[in-house]
């Protein structure tokens, strides 16, 4: 089954063509992994008599890239659920993480239920955007935009963690 699932708006003269670099496929792969961890802690907050996640939780979900709109650049990128995934009611925990990491984006500080070790995953989201270049998540609460920066990144990942990693460019 193939739905959609966000359909984030990179914006930057990289993105003003229309098209999306591909280093930022890292970033969109990232993200992924950051809704599947994300969906396993809240299965896990709501199941607490359980340790782990049924067996195929993670794998019953997966992004694929469908199509990248103009406007920037917006990829559209569909969730493809297995019918495991329906037969084990994953999908709500999904899209839970995908609206708390864009509350988290928004957001001054964290939001409290957002796990505080899944911030680190903020050192590869996002990664590849430069100066004066920015990703917005849809926001269905506010109606307005979460925007990644690179500062907004490097707020994310300090408000857990000593460590930021920054990808540079060296000329000589």
């Amino acid at each position: 089954m193939k739905t959609p699932f966000v359909q984030p708006r990179f914006t930057g003269s990289r993105f003003d063509e229309h098209s999306l670099p591909v280093d930022v496929a890292k970033d969109l792969a990232a993200y992924q992994d950051l809704v599947v961890q994300l969906a396993k802690h809240l299965y896990l907050k709501d199941h607490p008599e359980r340790q782990r996640v049924p067996k195929g939780f993670e794998s019953s979900f997966e992004l694929h890239l469908e199509k990248v709109d103009g406007g920037s650049a917006k990829p559209l990128l569909t969730a493809v659920a297995s019918a495991l995934t329906l037969d084990l009611g994953a999908t709500s925990y999904f899209t839970q993480a995908r609206d708390l990491i864009t509350q988290c984006i928004a957001s001054d500080a964290p939001p409290a239920d957002f796990p505080r070790e899944l911030l680190a995953y903020f050192n590869v989201v996002g990664r590849s955007l430069q100066e004066g270049e920015a990703m917005e998540l849809p926001d269905t609460r506010s109606g307005s935009p979460a925007v990644l920066t690179p500062e907004r990144r490097r707020a994310l990942v300090l408000s857990a963690d000593k460590v930021y990693d920054k990808q540079v460019e060296l000329m000589g």
